[in-house]
C-alpha cells in the first residue's frame, strides 16, 4: 500500500465528528481540487508517517498490507477511516487488508467519481461511504455523470453521506443542479444524508452566496437528512 500517513484523532467531518477514528491516508488522486487540505498525498509518497499513541515512527513506501495490519491491532475495535488522496485508487489493497483486519467498523471517504473500483468486498465490508459531490467549480471538470454511476454503483452499501464543499466561488446554478441529483438520489434511498461543509481556511469559515443558499434549503428539509456542518479538525487545531 502507497500509504501517506497512519494516525488516531477524532473524525472531523459529517455527523460522525467528535468520534475516535484511526486514518489511513492512503497516496495519489485522480482529482485536483482547488480547496485540497491534504496536498501532500496527492502523488505517491516515498514515505508513510505513523502518528499512534506510543508509536510514532517513518516508513519506507510501499507498505505490505500485512505491516499496516500489524500497526492497526492495538486499535481494533476503533473505527478506521480509508482516506486520501482517492483510496480507491488502491482498492485492491484495502479489500486485502479488510480480510487481514476484521475487527474495526470501516469508513471510506472517497471524490465519488471511480465507480469501477465499487466491489463486493467493499460494499460488503465498508460500513459508512462518505461520497464526496465535486463541483466543477472546483475541479474544473463536470463530474456529474460520475458521481451519477458512483451512486448506482452504491446502491447495496449499508450507509450513504454525501458531502459538498461550499467556497465563495461556488455558483449557484451548481447548488441548483446538486440539489436535484440529490432530490433524485433520496428517492432511491431514503437514508443517505447530504452535509453543506463550508470551507475553512486558517481557522475561518469561508461565507458566501452558496452557504446562504444551503442554509435556506435545509430549513425546509425538517428530517434532518440536510445538514450544514463546518470540518472541526481546523478550528479545533488537531490532525
Amino acid at each position: 500500500m502507497k500509504v501517506d500517513e497512519i494516525f488516531l484523532s477524532l473524525q472531523g467531518e459529517t455527523p460522525f465528528a467528535g468520534i475516535p477514528f484511526v486514518f489511513v491516508r492512503l497516496s495519489g488522486c485522480n482529482l485536483r481540487c482547488q480547496y485540497c487540505d491534504t496536498p501532500a498525498a496527492l502523488r505517491p509518497s516515498p514515505l508513510c508517517h505513523v502518528y499512534l499513541p506510543h508509536h510514532e515512527t517513518t516508513l519506507p513506501n510501499p507498505l505490505s498490507v500485512e505491516r499496516v495490519a500489524s500497526l492497526l491491532q492495538p486499535f481494533s475495535g476503533h473505527w478506521l477511516s480509508f482516506t486520501g488522496g482517492e483510496p480507491l485508487l488502491q482498492h485492491e489493497d484495502i479489500e486485502s487488508f479488510l480480510h487481514l483486519a476484521p475487527h474495526f467498523r470501516f469508513w471510506m471517504e472517497t471524490n465519488g467519481t471511480l465507480f469501477s473500483h465499487v466491489s463486493p468486498t467493499l460494499l460488503e465490508k465498508i460500513e459508512v461511504w462518505s461520497m464526496d459531490i465535486k463541483l466543477p467549480s472546483a475541479t474544473g471538470l463536470d463530474l456529474w455523470e460520475s458521481h451519477e454511476r458512483f451512486f448506482v454503483a452504491l446502491q447495496p452499501a449499508k450507509a450513504i453521506i454525501l458531502k459538498v464543499i461550499l467556497t465563495p466561488t461556488t455558483l449557484l446554478s451548481e447548488m441548483e443542479t446538486l440539489w436535484n441529483v440529490f432530490q433524485n438520489w433520496k428517492r432511491k434511498r431514503e437514508d443517505i444524508t447530504l452535509i453543506f461543509q463550508p470551507m475553512t481556511h486558517k481557522k475561518e469559515i469561508l461565507l458566501g452566496d452558496a452557504l446562504t443558499w444551503a442554509y435556506e434549503k435545509v430549513l425546509s428539509v425538517p428530517d434532518g437528512s440536510v445538514r450544514i456542518l463546518p470540518q472541526i479538525h481546523p478550528l479545533l487545531n488537531i490532525r
